[in-house]
């Protein structure tokens, strides 16, 4: 279910520790997968009771954004993209605020795709229009 919602980390976190318990893997495996269930879903309930306050926050940062500015870090951040550089998740990471407001709904899969390091994703989604 967390995987149709959208929660990949907590699906494959729980699919790991499923997989683990039928497979009678030792109980300190077991109990360390079942950590790391337990701080994704805490990061995913923090998500979801943060999300009111985040579409106010991106709505402000609409009006607020130096539009010279913004074309510089989205230029920046495609050209290290292209590059598979690195860098481009620490960019990405330091203006999460203005990567909500240009992606909207598409921010979340940019995100995800930064994670995973899958900046050619993340160059498509980062151009999408």
């Amino acid at each position: 279910m967390a995987g149709v919602l959208g929660a990949h980390n907590v699906s494959v976190l729980v699919s790991k520790l499923d997989s683990a318990l039928h497979n009678k893997v030792k109980i300190d495996e077991c109990m360390e997968l079942a950590r790391l269930c337990d701080c994704e879903l805490m990061r995913l309930v923090q998500a979801i009771q943060a999300l009111p306050e985040e579409v106010a926050q991106t709505e402000n940062i609409d009006r607020n954004i130096d539009p010279e500015r913004e074309k510089q870090i989205i230029a920046e951040l495609e050209n290290l993209l292209a590059e598979d550089n690195t860098r481009a998740s620490i960019l990405a990471r330091e203006f999460p605020e203005l990567l909500q407001a240009k992606l909207g709904s598409r921010y979340e899969d940019f995100t995800h795709q930064i994670d995973v390091f899958d900046y050619e994703g993340a160059l498509e989604t980062l151009c999408k229009e």
